[in-house]
């Protein structure tokens, strides 16, 4: 299982309303014809990672209510929407010890606003390198410590 935390105000919340969390690595690799070998090597330049989401809709929820209150100021007004993500991997770790993570400064893109499913549809793009470290989840509040990977 992997949490899925955004920075609301002061303190990471949990995205927690989403029916799907795929993380698209969205790989860019070059491909070298060498000289001396037979077939080409295709070598990796660098991952640009997204998460794709569809938030249903339930006022009240922290996820919705930011959510929406980001898309109605910043898409009329052509903004971005800044703001840090954090990945818990809660199959790597435990309660006590923590889980590994991942935090990142990320840039909310929306997508779409469907009345019908009552979904809003956005991106969050990795706008940052990957902060590797641990994260603790104790009474609703997350805490990350970067450069420790153990756990």
């Amino acid at each position: 299982m992997i949490g899925l935390f955004l920075q609301m105000g002061e303190g990471y919340k949990r995205i927690k309303k989403s029916t799907t969390l795929d993380i698209s690595f969205n790989s860019e690799t070059e491909t070298y014809d060498f000289i001396a070998d037979k077939n080409p090597t295709e070598s990796l330049k660098s991952y640009s990672p997204q998460i794709s989401q569809d938030l249903t809709m339930i006022k009240g929820e922290d996820d919705f209510e930011y959510i929406y209150e980001q898309m109605m100021k910043s898409v009329p007004n052509n903004e971005e929407v800044n703001t840090k993500a954090l990945l818990v991997f809660m199959f790597d770790g435990d309660k006590t010890k923590g889980y590994k993570a991942w935090e990142v400064d990320a840039k909310l893109i929306f997508d779409t606003l469907s009345g019908v499913d009552s979904k809003i549809n956005f991106n969050i793009n990795f706008a940052s390198d990957i902060r590797v470290g641990v994260a603790k989840v104790a009474d609703g509040a997350v805490t990350f410590t970067e450069g420790t990977s153990e756990v």
